[in-house]
């Protein structure tokens, strides 16, 4: 239940500062991912592995869904909130006074969530799991004492699995009398790239301007369905056989600008504003090799964002940090076009976090932040036949992070 499904907090420092400064920060290895040209900053070898857990919550509240004229069978489906545990690694190796070279591996991508098999919205919905990784060489170079520039190239793994049920029976004349599966999967690689700009009119000023390119991933996968006896009449047919699927996915670009700003030297306040073209997400087509197996289509109709951040470091002694951060990130999704596979509403993000430096180049970071997500409205058409499924959501979302630096 991330910010549409992209997975931004990518360590400690960005989900404590509720991702303000990310671009102009330049402090650690994260910056080869945030902001390439922020290595430049970086004046020894460093190296930095995280990982965060992501505990997101949905709860259904069935408000009179009905399907074939009758009311529609089923439970609220339970926490439809999925976790998982996100690890990300960042390297930076400087070559001399002005360059720079970067890696960063983590998951920019991602969504969960698993409904009861029986739940209301079963038609629509029982599980679904797209997981990335993405893989990212950069190279910086500082072309002034105040300005950097960097570029990388992403390579990017996807992997999907959507599992609803079918409603078999309307096909027979029986609405919600006799219940089918598919399962949808599939993998893919896609490619793309970043570049950013960090410039410093004063050793207490950062200015940083960052861009990712979408990535489009064209998906061949397989559909698996189960069809139990008493519709063995549509199999028969040539309907609901497994078969080959394929779908196309475009991940959205995004830009960031962003600020650092020291007030003296303990105190520095950061800002963030970062868009997201979410309109790339325009619908799910979903074709098969099948050629009696008519294709899926599910318009989603995303729009772009445009979230707003602000956060503040604390250096409490030579070695503890302490900070803090809160970020408004509207939806991307307008009312009538949210579906329970990925539900996403107005949110307010709240971080707060620690930083310790051990000594001998090492330190430890810890953060958490809550998603305060204010309740979705569906009425959402049902595939088969007359009927809307009908409800409310409560959202929420939990995420925790730890992080080791060390530079060498």
């Amino acid at each position: 239940m991330a910010s549409g499904f992209a997975i931004d907090e990518q360590d400690p420092v960005s989900l404590a500062t509720a991702l303000a400064g990310r671009a102009a920060l330049g402090d650690d290895p994260n910056t080869a991912f945030y902001n390439p040209a922020g290595m430049t900053r970086i004046r020894a070898a460093a190296g930095a592995a995280s990982a965060m857990y992501i505990r997101p919550s949905a709860r259904f509240h069935d408000r009179g869904s009905t399907l074939g004229g009758a009311p529609l069978t089923g439970g609220g489906g339970g926490d439809a909130g999925k976790g998982a545990v996100v690890p990300a690694v960042y390297l930076v190796l400087p070559l001399d006074e002005r360059w720079r070279l970067g890696f960063a591996a983590n998951a920019p991508f991602g969504l969960g969530s698993e409904y009861d098999g029986d739940w209301v919205g079963r038609y629509h919905t029982i599980k679904a799991d797209l997981v990335t990784i993405n893989l990212n060489p950069s190279v910086a170079f500082r072309v002034s004492p105040t300005l950097s520039i960097g570029a990388g190239a992403s390579f990017q793994y996807l992997d999907v699995e959507l599992i609803n049920a079918v409603d078999l029976g309307s096909l027979l004349g029986a609405p919600q009398g006799i219940d089918g599966r598919a399962t949808l999967s599939g993998t893919s690689w896609g490619t793309g790239y970043n570049f950013g700009v960090l410039y410093e009119p004063s050793p207490r000023l950062r200015i940083g301007l960052t861009y990712r390119s979408r990535v489009l991933h064209t998906i061949d996968g397989k559909a698996d369905f189960v069809v139990p006896p008493a519709a063995a009449a549509l199999t028969a047919a040539g309907l609901f056989l497994n078969t080959g699927a394929h779908a196309k996915v475009d991940l959205p670009e995004t830009a960031s600008l962003s600020g650092h700003f020291e007030l003296n030297d303990r105190w520095a306040v950061l800002g963030d504003m970062t868009y997201t073209r979410w309109s790339r997400i325009r619908a799910l087509d979903v074709s098969f090799d099948n050629p009696l197996q008519p294709p899926l289509t599910e318009n989603l109709e995303w729009r772009d964002t445009l979230r707003v951040s602000v956060g503040a470091i604390h250096r409490l002694s030579d070695r503890w940090k302490a900070l803090g951060g809160i970020a408004i990130d509207p939806s991307p999704v307008s009312a009538q076009y949210q579906r329970p596979r990925l539900l996403v509403g107005d949110r307010v993000l709240v971080g707060t976090g620690l930083s310790y430096s051990i000594g001998a180049g090492v330190e430890i970071a810890a953060a958490y932040m809550h998603s305060f997500s204010e309740s979705v409205r569906m009425n959402l058409p049902q595939p088969t036949a007359s009927g809307n499924l009908v409800g409310d959501v409560d959202l929420s979302a939990d995420l925790f992070s730890l992080r080791g630096l060390v530079r060498f």
